[in-house]
């Protein structure tokens, strides 16, 4: 390396490492919000924060039949980058296949107001969980307690590390009363008690300062078709109580009519094209809770997910999805990039795969095979979208790295 391309490159770092330190502080106060546990398009994941993660999944369910517990049949909707409105069709797995809908919109810094619509021949159930545990059986990280008015949910971060920042608190309230409510730790028995008895019941699992890794609120749909909720992610349950009853002041529905009617227009010529783009995109981003990065992989197709339950597995096409992210989201173009590239190898190759869970048949790393050179040209482009300067400072060594090992 010449003494040119040695000065260039302390240049960008220097100048970058500042908005770096300030970009990761904002990031750090803003919630974020989306599908972004690839197991389930049917829920919502809030990420308040490092370690502070908090997801809801709908469940849909007959009695004496089955709970579909993630759908692998579905058909995109409309969603902004921004998350100020998405929506998401399903059919459930029962004669007939009823459709059900969920349909969701950020509301400012840390709450998001949604809709499920099902027919009245299924039932469905409300569970929170903490995402990105792979359904370890640890210590709970997030504690779950569903209250008696069967409307509310309250969790908590209650498991911090060294050096960690104090756990934030989870609030979800739902316009209407439930039929059933309960606090668990046995995800499989409370299946079973759907099953059998219609509805979630609290047992005998739990008693005074128990911490339940799930909670849920379930409904019957013979009245009414639809459930409205609110959630949010803060530091104090009466704040946000206070949020959540401002948010549900107007009928819920008519707000997600109105942010619905917002985002309709005319589908053809180029703007088709570019809402295909913004379709994929957001459906497709997820978050990796090791790196603390939001990132794109085509795991989401319209009509069916790739392995529904596990995480993606990160292919060279994951380059091109960090490509065309940065036309809709640059963090998740980001995000994308450095995940890809943190995978570099001593030898200075990205591997052809990335299986990050080690699950599955094939090998963590493909043994002496590497991705296409094309993390270069995919980086560039990002930073044309994006100006993120960081971005290019941080990817560039390990760019050329990867470039001394294909010559």
């Amino acid at each position: 390396m010449n003494f040119r391309k040695r000065i260039t490159i302390a240049v960008l770092l220097a100048a970058c490492c500042a908005p770096l330190q300030s970009s990761r502080a904002a990031a750090d106060e803003q919630v974020l919000i989306g599908a972004l546990d690839p197991a389930h398009i049917n829920g919502l994941t809030l990420i308040g924060g490092d370690g502070n993660y908090f997801g809801l999944r709908v469940l849909v369910y007959r009695e004496g039949a089955t709970v579909e517990e993630a759908p692998g049949d579905f058909r995109f909707g409309p969603h902004a980058a921004d998350g100020s409105f998405a929506s998401v069709t399903w059919k459930a797995p029962f004669d007939g296949q009823p459709e059900v809908i969920l349909r969701w919109s950020r509301m400012g810094r840390n709450a998001v107001v949604g809709q499920i619509k099902a027919p009245a021949g299924v039932r469905i159930a409300i569970e929170t969980y903490r995402p990105f545990t792979g359904g370890s059986d640890e210590t709970a990280w997030s504690s779950f307690i569903a209250q008696p008015d069967r409307r509310t949910i309250l969790g908590e971060r209650v498991h911090g590390l060294k050096g960690v920042a104090a756990g934030r608190r989870f609030f979800l309230r739902t316009e209407r009363t439930a039929i059933g409510f309960g606090n668990y730790s046995d995800r499989d028995r409370m299946r079973l008690q759907l099953i059998k008895e219609g509805h979630v019941q609290q047992t005998g699992e739990t008693g005074r300062g128990t911490l339940t890794r799930f909670s849920s609120l379930s409904f019957d749909l013979t009245q009414d078709q639809s459930i409205g909720f609110v959630a949010l992610v803060g530091d104090d349950f009466e704040i946000m109580e206070r949020e959540a009853t401002s948010l549900a002041i107007k009928p819920l529905n008519a707000l997600l009519d109105e942010k619905a009617a917002s985002k309709e227009g005319p589908n053809t010529g180029v703007k088709g094209y570019r809402d295909i783009i913004h379709r994929t995109i957001n459906w497709n981003r997820f978050y990796d809770s090791e790196k603390n990065l939001e990132y794109v992989a085509f795991k989401r197709l319209p009509g069916s997910a790739r392995n529904r339950h596990a995480e993606p597995i990160l292919s060279w096409d994951a380059f091109f999805a960090g490509m065309m992210a940065g036309m809709v989201d640059s963090s998740a173009a980001a995000g994308t990039i450095r995940l890809l590239l943190e995978q570099q190898l001593p030898d200075g190759r990205v591997p052809l795969r990335i299986n990050r869970t080690g699950s599955g048949d094939e090998p963590p790393v493909l043994a002496g095979r590497s991705m296409p050179p094309i993390g270069a040209y995919c980086t560039w482009k990002v930073y044309l979208a994006t100006n993120d300067l960081g971005l290019l400072a941080w990817a560039y060594p390990k760019l050329l790295q990867w470039n001394y090992w294909w010559q």
